[in-house]
């Protein structure tokens, strides 16, 4: 996919809170987030070099990020 790139995510140091609520702000707009940004979302985070790769991981990331979106929708109503 164009523009999906290798990458080493930074020691944020004290800033992991912020990572976190970003994430969690991205997972709570999930289901606004047009498909093809979605996959491009997912490929991006498999391309992050990190302990945690696993053959499934694409697979993981996406039934992870519908499962939290899911929730967020039924908090909202």
């Amino acid at each position: 996919m164009d523009g999906i790139h290798p990458i080493v995510p930074p020691d944020v140091g004290d800033e992991l809170h912020i990572v976190r609520r970003l994430g969690w702000a991205l997972l709570y707009q999930w289901d606004r987030v047009p498909d093809d940004l979605r996959e491009r979302l997912i490929e991006q985070a498999v391309f992050t070099k990190e302990r945690y790769q696993t053959a499934q991981l694409k697979e993981q990331i996406a039934a992870f990020a519908r499962k939290q979106s899911e929730a967020f929708d039924a908090q909202r109503t």
